[in-house]
């Protein structure tokens, strides 16, 4: 299998490009700073608030196409991301 069969297989295949994979701690890490971020700078200048709520949207439907046709299914995280995804968006919305 040559390299543009193996990257073109698209919807057929589920997975346009194998080689790739969802890096989920740094997107984690991405959205869970943009939250607090926005929680924190939501009191001084509350239009944070609504690009805040603008970027989670575009961030929603861009993961979700890349989780049905770009990236490989198999995530394994084995519940241990859970506690932190929980924590600190919790700390975020204490500090505000």
């Amino acid at each position: 299998m040559n390299q543009s069969t193996k990257e073109t297989e698209g919807i057929a295949g589920k997975t346009k490009f194998k080689h790739w994979f969802f890096d989920i701690g740094y997107n984690n890490a991405t959205v869970l700073t943009v939250f607090t971020l926005c929680m924190i700078f939501s009191v001084s200048a509350p239009i944070v608030l609504f690009v805040g709520t603008i970027y989670f949207i575009i961030r929603y439907y861009v993961d979700k196409y890349n989780f049905v046709y770009i990236y490989p299914a198999h995530i394994e995280s084995k519940r241990i991301i859970r506690s932190s995804l929980v924590l600190y968006p919790l700390l975020a919305v204490i500090l505000f």
